[in-house]
Formats: structure tokens, sequence, C-alpha cells
């Protein structure tokens, strides 16, 4: 839950929603009376938001360092080559269906086993109606996968 908490906050900033993240501080500070002065927390608060994160581990054994200098921002799907487009860290930067965002841990890293490495994010849908990845979403997960990790493990 708390991986999700900044990408569901963009989501919810992006469709003009006060964030969830937001309400729960006004809670909090006990201030909770002051959100009904807010009109857009309707019946339908947080209903109408799409999107997907992906956030993946290191599954070797060991810890690696990241040797991989993948630039956090855009990219596509190209062939089945991942492309860098342009620099971003907001979900909001993906505008077509081929577009998602990747949040990369930097170069030089040293991650431990079963941490995170890597977060995808997409204003799309990354997995079918069952929650199975789409094939492409896994053609991805699998080429970022292969570049953070298995050129960098430490002996």
């Amino acid at each position: 839950m708390v991986n999700s908490i900044p990408f569901f906050t963009q989501l919810q900033i992006n469709k003009n929603e006060i964030p969830l993240f937001a309400i729960h501080l006004f809670e909090f500070i006990g201030k909770s009376d002051k959100l009904m002065e807010f009109e857009n927390l309707s019946g339908d608060y947080g209903n109408n938001l799409k999107g997907a994160q992906i956030v993946m581990h290191n599954l070797e054994n060991n810890a690696i360092e990241i040797r991989k200098d993948l630039k956090p921002g855009v990219y596509k799907f190209v062939n089945k080559i991942l492309t860098f487009d342009y620099e971003s860290y907001e979900i909001s930067s993906c505008r077509a269906a081929d577009e998602f965002l990747i949040l990369p841990k930097e170069i030089g890293r040293f991650v431990n086993s079963g941490m995170e490495i890597a977060r995808v994010q997409s204003p799309f849908n990354l997995v079918n109606d069952k929650g199975a990845l789409l094939p492409f979403t896994r053609d991805i997960i699998k080429q970022l996968y292969k570049q953070l990790v298995h050129s960098s493990q430490i002996h």
C-alpha cells in the first residue's frame, strides 16, 4: 500500500480530486470537518481513476549493483525494444497508449535481494481482466529486469 501512495496521489491530482492522502492528513490533525467544504468529494470519488503500477524487485538470491544507467522518464516499447522518449517523473506525462513511465534505481546503487529496483507506471491497463500481465507488459518487465539485474550481479 505504501508504494502506491505517490502513484495514486498523482492520478487523483490529474483528475482534480483531493488526494486520499490529504484526507487522511486532515483527519489525523483533527480537521476532518473542513473536508465538507470541498465539492469534489462526491459519491463517485476515486471511481474514475485509471492506471497501473508495477513495483519490480531484485529476485536474485544476492545483492546486485545497478550498472545500467537508465534515465527516469517516458518510454515506448517499439519492435520489442525498450526506447527512451523523454525525461519525466510524472505519470501525467504519459498520454498515448504506448507510453509508460519507468522510475529505475540510480546507477551504482546496491540493491539487496527482495528490494525495489524500478517502478513501471502507466495511465492504462498493464494487466488483463483476470489480473495477468498483458504480453507487452511481460516483455517490458523481462527486458527491464535483464538490463538492471542480469548484467550487474555481484559475485
